[in-house]
This record gives structure tokens, C-alpha cells and sequence, in this order.
């Protein structure tokens, strides 16, 4: 199983929102959604990457390592993202050209 990007989005604002229930009005997502999320990443690395406290939350030593490493694939593909263009070497777009159907036929077509 691998980690997907979506699950790692959410454990970076669960992280940076201190709540869960907080992180699922930023994500639009149920709180059930979000634990699930959550879950699905610790089921993979086989650990635990919260300490649930009763009104916050923080970081276990592998959740520290899974923030750095998260992070940093985020950061990574945002640049990535950012800096590909699959069009960048050909023109493309739509040209429309209007004129009398009289004129249109003899001299474009």
C-alpha cells in the first residue's frame, strides 16, 4: 500500500489546524472522512502518528518524520506543477473567424 497525496494533505492540516474537527471545515471533509485519512497512513507505516489530547493533538517521533517527509513531496509537486506547461513549445487555442457566408465560402474555404 502506498501513501497517497490527498492523505498527506490532510494529515499536514490536521497538523496545522491542532484539531480534527478544525481541519475538516478547511478540508471540507467529515470528521469520519478525516480519521479514516488518517487511519489509512498509519495502517501503512504501522504506527501511530498522533497523540490525541483532549482539546489538541500532537506529533509522535514517526509523525514528526511523516511531517518532514510530506512537506517536502507537497513542496515538490507544487513546483513541479508549477513549472510544466505540455503546451509550451506549440501554439494552441481556438481561432474563429466570422464573415458573410458569401465571402467565407470564395475565399476561405
Amino acid at each position: 500500500m502506498d501513501l497517497k497525496i490527498d492523505d498527506l494533505k490532510a494529515f499536514i492540516e490536521v497538523y496545522s489546524a491542532g484539531t480534527f474537527s478544525a481541519a475538516t471545515s478547511v478540508l471540507g471533509v467529515s470528521q469520519s472522512a478525516l480519521s479514516q485519512k488518517i487511519a489509512r497512513i498509519e495502517n501503512v507505516l504501522e504506527t501511530t502518528i498522533f497523540v490525541r489530547h483532549p482539546r489538541s493533538l500532537s506529533l509522535t517521533s514517526s509523525g514528526e518524520k511523516l511531517f518532514l517527509y510530506a512537506k517536502e513531496i507537497l513542496e515538490k509537486q507544487s513546483s513541479f506543477l508549477s513549472s510544466f506547461d505540455q503546451y509550451s513549445n506549440e501554439i494552441n487555442g481556438v481561432v474563429r473567424i466570422a464573415g458573410f457566408s458569401s465571402i467565407m465560402r470564395s475565399i476561405i474555404i
